[in-house]
């Protein structure tokens, strides 16, 4: 993830993580109309433009929850104002999405698109409190992991330009998953930014409903997914370790093989030739049992 602290590299980023989550939470309000399909498929395919776009400066976050979930398991590595800054970014930028909803509509239009659709509410018939719990943090552990697996080295470029492509897929498919209980919000700024503008034109009650949900939801989901990520590439990596140990122990061997040929007759060939033989039987115990603990 190439989080920086340089003051013009992260001016740049937040800058970039405020227009995509703005652009990402327009359409994504604007779409609301067409129903469950046509709210994935817009979502969905802008979330892949954007990272292609803006992403390529700050990595292609626009999500608050999924930016928690890099900060905690980065263990230290990014900086609290760096993640403070990209979290600023992202809620106003999905305050400013909102806004441009209004800006955009009639008084009547907004109302009916943001009121029913726009301003995101717990469907009790389909779900309750915690089943809504449950739904926004299952779909939001699915996106998250999907980001992180692509895009938490900066470099989407080495699964083959697929990455974006991924991630806007895990949209779509969230979305379509969860539309009708929740709203498939799976990001706080999409929930906080048509909520506060709601606020000024309708009642606050309504806009404000069961709004922590998709708060907690959708954090406990990507930090989940950001940790088991964390645990299963520390194993990986352990794994290549071993390997890359072995490997040079066997190029060793084979140099001293080589060397002591040259160094010595046939006969002293043979002993020091069971003698690696030994050795090599040796490390092949000691680091079967390792991988043995390992597993």
């Amino acid at each position: 993830m190439r989080w920086k602290t340089n003051p013009k590299v992260l001016t740049a980023q937040c800058l970039a993580e405020f227009m995509g989550t703005m652009i990402y939470v327009y359409v994504n309000v604007m779409s609301v109309g067409t129903g469950a399909t046509g709210v994935a498929v817009a979502s969905g395919l802008l979330y892949t433009l954007m990272i292609l776009g803006p992403g390529q400066l700050s990595g292609g976050i626009f999500n608050p929850a999924i930016g928690l979930g890099f900060f905690i398991a980065s263990a230290g590595q990014i900086k609290i104002i760096t993640f403070l800054a990209f979290l600023l970014s992202e809620l106003l930028g999905g305050l400013a999405g909102a806004a441009l909803v209004r800006i955009c509509l009639t008084s009547a239009d907004y109302s009916n698109a943001t009121m029913t659709e726009g301003v995101l509410s717990l469907n009790l018939a389909t779900a309750g409190i915690g089943g809504g719990f449950m739904i926004e943090s299952i779909l939001t552990f699915c996106l998250a992991m999907a980001v992180y697996v692509t895009l938490a080295n900066g470099d989407w470029k080495q699964h083959a330009g697929w990455g974006p492509v991924a991630v806007g897929a895990a949209v779509c498919i969230c979305t379509l998953c969860g539309y009708d209980a929740t709203g498939a919000c799976m990001n706080p700024a999409r929930a906080l930014g048509p909520a506060v503008i709601a606020s000024f034109y309708a009642d606050v009650n309504i806009a404000w409903a069961y709004h922590y949900i998709y708060w907690i939801g959708p954090g406990v989901g990507a930090v989940t997914a950001a940790i088991i990520y964390r645990v299963l590439h520390f194993l990986s990596d352990q794994e290549k370790q071993e390997e890359d140990s072995y490997q040079k122990y066997e190029e060793l061997q084979d140099v001293l093989k080589t060397s002591e040929s040259y160094s010595s007759g046939d006969e002293g060939s043979e002993i020091n030739q069971n003698n690696q033989d030994s050795k090599r039987q040796s490390y092949n115990s000691i680091h079967n049992s390792k991988k043995t603990e390992n597993d």
